[in-house]
């Protein structure tokens, strides 16, 4: 069969759809990637449309899909992704709705359509792969199909799955719940690892490499084996994100001296209290500091990851979260707006207090435009997401915010925070 996904344009590398490609090609089907206007061209030629998507797009492709079957309504369509995962409404347009990771039930899938077999329309999640060196290869050659993405020097690899942690404003509780008694957080052997990265450096132009796992360092013993064999057989500067509070001084070395140039930790809230009641963040602002020094003094630049305009947050608090950072000097701090996901503890909290009165469909595309709380003094908590960056790598600008964020929202704070932090990324961050 015919296989085509429609994905919108992408920085980070879809890596979900090139393990589903290879996947489908090892079963004998030609699998082809577009942008979602190519609906305009002829797709007769597919047997199925495919969409991934998260909450916030889902409306968007929901409106494709109707097109879609409009035009063509023999065409399969099926959505998967973190959405589908966890909201299973959908338009009658999409035929199935594949929940969780889908290595298995997806080529089961393809399989019974291919034979006319009719499945019932949401494809529950199977049991999750324990051992990932089962699996293909994603397809880099489908997922770098575009100039930009192929060009693009630094390259994503995803060494391990799964979050060890269930903060309430993310989906990991969930996404637990579809897997009882399964063991969730899973490691590819550091051949597969090493052959991984030898790929992205041989064959498609990798010059820094970016490992999108949830916890980089979380197993000792693994993290040692992959410095020493990283260093000799790569040898490719690269980005990881991690824990503050699990950092060790021995982890920080091997981070280092295996090639690492920067890391990406959270610190969500610079209040204490609320970070750990609220946001079930067990760490301290001494061991966020702490941990930050460690990061100095060793010699690796990083990214800090905040939010504003959370529940019962007072814009003292988030200004406490903008001092935290401060403290904590790096490379580059972003803040994101809150948005309180249906289905996550934090965003189940916020309907039943009242604080958000619609569903999903009111969710945001991204947490980086606007937030649908009613806040106090909204204008404010906006334009210090704007700014959050900026002052924290200059902390006298501290002295001009209280005029800064009482100007009305405009487009030059969106440029401005879009502009440093690409800067920060090119030049700083990711620079090899």
């Amino acid at each position: 069969m015919k296989i085509l996904f429609l994905l919108s344009p992408y920085i980070i590398d879809p890596l979900g759809i090139g393990y589903l490609s290879s996947e489908a090609k090892r079963a004998g089907h030609e699998v082809f990637l577009e942008r979602p206007e190519y609906v305009k061209e002829d797709l007769s030629r597919f047997d199925i449309i495919a969409f991934s998507l998260t909450t916030g797009q889902h409306l968007f492709y929901e409106s494709l899909a109707k097109k879609i079957k409009l035009y063509y309504p023999d065409k399969i369509i099926i959505w998967g992704g973190p959405h589908p995962t966890y909201f299973l409404e959908a338009d009658s347009a999409i035929d199935y709705i594949v929940r969780g990771e889908a290595d298995t039930s997806w080529p089961r899938l393809l399989k019974d359509i291919e034979a006319g077999v009719k499945r019932e329309r949401v494809i529950q999640a199977e049991p999750l792969v324990q051992d990932l060196d089962d699996l293909p290869m994603p397809d880099r050659q489908l997922i770098y199909k575009f100039p930009e993405n192929l060009n693009n020097p630094l390259k994503n690899i995803l060494t391990s799955r799964g979050c060890p942690f269930s903060c309430p404003y993310c989906y990991n509780g969930s996404y637990k719940a579809l897997y009882p008694g399964q063991k969730i957080v899973r490691f590819h052997s550091i051949d597969r690892v090493i052959a991984e990265c030898k790929e992205v450096k041989d064959h498609w132009n990798a010059k820094f490499i970016f490992f999108i796992d949830d916890e980089f360092t979380m197993n000792d013993n693994r993290l040692s084996d992959f410095s020493d064999r990283y260093t000799k057989e790569v040898g490719l500067p690269y980005h990881a994100q991690l824990r503050i509070d699990l950092l060790t001084p021995a982890k920080a070395k091997l981070l280092k001296d295996s090639g690492c140039k920067s890391v990406t930790f959270a610190i969500e809230s610079g209040g204490e209290k609320y970070r750990k009641e609220m946001l079930k963040r067990n760490m301290t602002d001494e061991q966020i500091v702490r941990g930050a020094e460690l990061l100095h003094k060793v010699g690796l630049k990083f990214r800090t990851e905040n939010m504003v305009g959370l529940p019962y947050e007072s814009f003292d608090d988030a200004m406490n979260t903008l001092n935290l950072n401060i403290k904590c000097r790096p490379e580059l701090a972003w803040a994101s707006l809150y948005q309180p996901y249906p289905g996550t503890p934090l965003g189940d909290l916020c309907l039943k207090d009242g604080l958000f009165k619609g569903n999903v469909n009111d969710i945001k595309g991204n947490f980086f435009e606007d937030s649908v709380l009613p806040l106090p003094n909204k204008r404010k908590f906006v334009n210090l997401q704007r700014l959050f960056g900026l002052v924290t790598n200059f902390p006298w600008l501290r002295w001009v915010l209280p005029i800064a964020l009482n100007i009305p929202t405009n487009r030059f704070y969106g440029w401005l925070y879009k502009t440093w932090k690409v800067y920060k990324y090119d030049k700083k961050l990711y620079a090899h």
